[in-house]
């Protein structure tokens, strides 16, 4: 028991020295991670895969990993949009940009998605209607990123009964909205059933933060549950179209090395850096966790471990300057807002 409580004041309590405590068990690990790879993998070798890159497709790969970001910001418009928060696509892409530079400057992703709230909750004075609207995106993201990756998964492995065409992926593309549509209307109901079948847990501490995140959930999908089916179809088609431009991006990224992956191989292994470089001891821009992901799943695909590594850096300098332009954006801005003042 007192293990228990140990590992919950590290992991989920708000106090200075525990945030501290975790800073430096984030670094132990990140120092530990760099220190295996660079003794399986020397740097040497991963140098010379670096220096021998296409420019050209890295520029390509840079320039989708921009239209991703664009995308995105169109699927959190349409969503904050419903809720009446009064920022249109361009602003919001500029607030996702700045997003990325704090959370690159930062020391932790914490700190870049309390400016997005914040910024976001500003024009109606209503932060929890702004923290449903991010919840509900975020539920979105990550449901689209394991869907879509198990899809390229199953299809990149060729099962018999499976085939890679526009049909398979516009079949997926109608289950997936089907599947919101009706979650979404259904809400109230999924309300009660969650209360009903969680009662007993309820009274547990171990099920508490588990609990506590179905329940915003839930309340997020409340606050979409009258949203008209063309609305919520079309964000939903731009999480998917972001999806689908991140995988190009990514795939030019290979090809910049000379890694010939097919775009269904590179779906999957994208969805894999997606969700790992979400978890809690990722460093900026999922650094560390990313690096060790790609070095072990990517030799699946028939990658060695120095290219995979090389992969892994180049989608770290794509995500460097992605937050520095988010850097100029919020540069100018404070310096627009105090001319205006």
């Amino acid at each position: 028991m007192v293990f228990y409580q140990k590992v919950r004041w590290l992991f989920f309590e708000k106090s200075q020295q525990a945030r501290r405590a975790r800073w430096w068990l984030k670094a132990g690990f990140l120092a530990a991670l760099f220190g295996i790879l660079f003794w399986i993998v020397p740097f040497s070798e991963v140098f010379a895969a670096l220096l021998a890159i296409n420019l050209i497709l890295f520029f390509y790969g840079f320039i989708f990993a921009l239209l991703a970001s664009f995308l995105t910001a169109l699927e959190m418009y349409l969503l904050t949009r419903k809720l009446g928060i009064p920022y249109h696509v361009f602003q919001i892409f500029a607030l996702n940009l700045s997003v990325k530079f704090y959370s690159l400057v930062a020391p932790t992703t914490l700190v870049g998605s309390g400016v997005r709230w914040y910024r976001l909750s500003q024009p109606t004075g209503k932060p929890s209607t702004s923290l449903a609207s991010l919840f509900f995106f975020r539920s979105l993201e990550i449901f689209l990123e394991v869907t879509f990756g198990v899809f390229f998964w199953l299809l990149s492995n060729q099962q018999p009964q499976l085939k890679w065409n526009g049909v398979s992926f516009i079949a997926l593309i109608l289950l997936v909205f089907a599947f919101w549509m009706i979650l979404v209307r259904g809400s109230s109901k999924v309300r009660d059933g969650l209360r009903s079948t969680t009662r007993s847990l309820r009274r547990k501490k171990a099920w508490q933060w588990l609990l506590e995140k179905l329940d915003e959930f839930v309340a997020a999908l409340g606050t979409y549950n009258d949203m008209r089916p063309h609305e919520l179809g079309l964000a939903i088609f731009a999480g998917i179209a972001s999806l689908v431009a991140s995988v190009a991006s990514s795939l030019f990224f290979g090809r910049a090395l000379g890694l010939e992956l097919t775009f269904l191989q590179m779906g999957w292994i994208s969805s894999v850096v997606l969700l790992v470089t979400q978890l809690p001891f990722a460093g900026i821009g999922g650094l560390g966790v990313r690096e060790v992901s790609l070095v072990t799943i990517m030799p699946l695909a028939g990658v060695q471990s120095r290219e995979a590594l090389a992969f892994s850096f180049l989608l770290f300098v794509k995500g460097v300057l992605i937050s520095l332009m988010g850097g100029v954006v919020e540069f100018v801005r404070l310096v627009t807002s105090r001319r205006a003042d």
